[in-house]
This record gives C-alpha cells, sequence and structure tokens, in this order.
C-alpha cells in the first residue's frame, strides 16, 4: 500500500485538504447564519420605520386638516373677544 514516501506525501496532501474542505464548510455554515441573523434584524427594523412613517403621517394629515380650521377659529375667537368688550362698555357702571 504505501510503497514510497511520496505515497506518505499524497496521503498527508489529501488529509489536509479534506480538513481544509470542512473547516470552510464549517466557516460558511455560520456566515450564512450569522447573514440571516442579521436579514431578520434588517427586515424588523424596516417594519418599525414603516410602522412610523405610517404614525408620522397620519399625524400631519391631521394637523394639516386642523390647520386649514385655524383662521376660521382665530376668526371666530376674535369676534368672540370684541363681543364681549362692547358688551361690558355698554353695561352701566355701578356707583356706590
Amino acid at each position: 500500500m504505501i510503497e514510497t514516501s511520496r505515497d506518505v506525501l499524497n496521503i498527508v496532501i489529501a488529509s489536509c485538504v479534506g480538513l481544509f474542505t470542512l473547516f470552510i464548510c464549517w466557516m460558511l455554515w455560520y456566515i450564512i447564519r450569522a447573514m440571516r441573523q442579521v436579514n431578520y434584524l434588517v427586515d424588523g427594523v424596516k417594519e418599525k420605520i414603516d410602522l412610523i412613517d405610517k404614525i408620522l403621517k397620519s399625524i400631519k394629515e391631521k394637523v394639516d386638516s386642523t390647520a386649514s380650521y385655524l383662521p376660521i377659529l382665530a376668526k371666530g375667537i376674535s369676534q368672540l373677544i370684541e363681543y364681549f368688550k362692547n358688551r361690558q362698555d355698554k353695561k352701566p357702571k355701578k356707583t356706590k
């Protein structure tokens, strides 16, 4: 079976190549698992960002719709203040 030193060298080289192949496969397995975990993490972050984006859009829509009523509301409040001022001015003052 083993007749020369060249045969021993070939066996050693073959076993080293086999071990190196197993090491590369093992390393690739852990790299793939780590990348998979990173992918899950990125997907989770994307979901959270989408949720925050939806919340901010709904807040913006509500503020925009409320902002359209602000001039009318301000005008009404100013007229109400003027009414109370005029009403107070027209009251007769009581003297003791």
